[in-house]
C-alpha cells in the first residue's frame, strides 16, 4: 500500500485512521478537507482544489482522506488501494456527536482552522450519505484492492492485521 484513499460518511473516523495507517506505513497523510474548505468551512474554488488533487496524485506516496466524488476518478487512477468506511448511519451520527461534544472541552482531534460543526444541513448530509455508485466501478476499472470496514472494531482489527505483517 502506497497510495491509499480513505473514503466514507462524516463521523467515521477517517482522519483518525490516517493517522494510524500513515504511521503504520509511513507515508505522508492528505486531508482533503483541509484544502477544499477555508476557515469557517467556506469553499475553494473548485478548479483550483482539483489542480491541488491532481499535484497529489502525482507524489509516489500518500494516504489521502476525503471522499469528494468529482475528484474521484482522478484519484482511482493512481490509487492501489481503497479504504471504505462504511457504517451504518446510527455509527455516524454518533461520531459527529461525540466530535461535537469533544470540541468543548478542546479535546478533538479537528485541525485547528475547523470547528466542530453541528447544523441540521450536516446532519441531513451524513444521513442521506451514500456509497459513491462510481466508486466500484472505478476501483474494478483501475484494478485497485477496497477493504470495506463496517465499524471501529473493524477498523481495529484492519491495523491490528498490519502490524502482523
Amino acid at each position: 500500500m502506497k497510495r491509499v484513499l480513505i473514503v466514507g460518511n462524516c463521523g467515521t473516523g477517517k482522519s483518525r485512521l490516517a493517522q494510524k495507517l500513515a504511521t503504520k506505513l509511513n507515508l505522508p497523510i492528505i486531508e482533503l478537507d483541509y484544502y477544499f474548505h477555508l476557515p469557517g468551512w467556506k469553499e475553494v474554488e473548485f478548479d483550483q482544489f482539483k489542480d491541488k488533487v491532481t499535484e497529489f496524485c502525482e507524489q509516489p506516496a500518500w494516504v489521502m482522506v476525503g471522499t469528494f466524488r468529482r475528484t474521484l476518478a482522478k484519484r482511482c487512477e493512481v490509487a492501489d488501494t481503497i479504504i471504505f468506511l462504511d457504517f451504518p448511519r446510527w455509527l455516524c451520527l454518533c461520531g459527529i456527536f461525540q466530535r461535537y461534544f469533544k470540541s468543548w472541552f478542546k479535546t478533538t482531534d479537528c485541525k485547528p482552522r475547523y470547528e466542530a460543526t453541528l447544523t441540521w444541513a450536516f446532519l441531513k448530509h451524513a444521513w442521506e450519505w451514500h456509497v459513491p455508485a462510481e466508486m466500484k466501478a472505478l476501483a474494478e476499472q483501475h484494478g485497485i484492492r477496497v477493504i470495506a470496514l463496517k465499524n471501529r472494531k473493524a477498523v481495529a482489527k484492519f491495523l491490528e492485521r498490519l502490524d502482523t505483517k
